[in-house]
């Protein structure tokens, strides 16, 4: 069988892109395109000491945690509320006082 290569895109001389699919074609404007700045506002989900589910209040209404010197094992789960494109998601955290960078 033969290679054949089918081109079912074109370009308009306004600029616009079409593209041919099965169920006829999309029209895509490449000057109407602009890029997603919406910041995802991020969330705590869950706090866990020592590996133990802290359970007595709901993280959501905890403004503040204090924890004693040898309560050094502690994690955070957060989440970004967007689901839009969840893979897209970027987070960066710093440890104000301990880091710099």
């Amino acid at each position: 069988m033969r290679n054949r290569h089918f081109q079912s895109g074109y370009k308009a001389p306004d600029g616009k892109l079409f593209f041919g699919c099965l169920n006829g074609f999309i029209s895509f404007d490449p000057v109407t395109f602009t890029e997603n700045d919406y910041i995802p506002p991020v969330v705590i989900t869950g706090f866990r000491l020592f590996n133990s589910s802290r359970s007595k209040k709901s993280v959501n209404t905890l403004k503040e945690v204090h924890l004693k010197h040898n309560q050094s094992s502690f994690s955070i789960d957060f989440a970004a509320l967007s689901y839009t494109a969840p893979d897209k998601n970027e987070y960066a955290c710093i440890l104000e006082g301990l880091e710099t960078e």
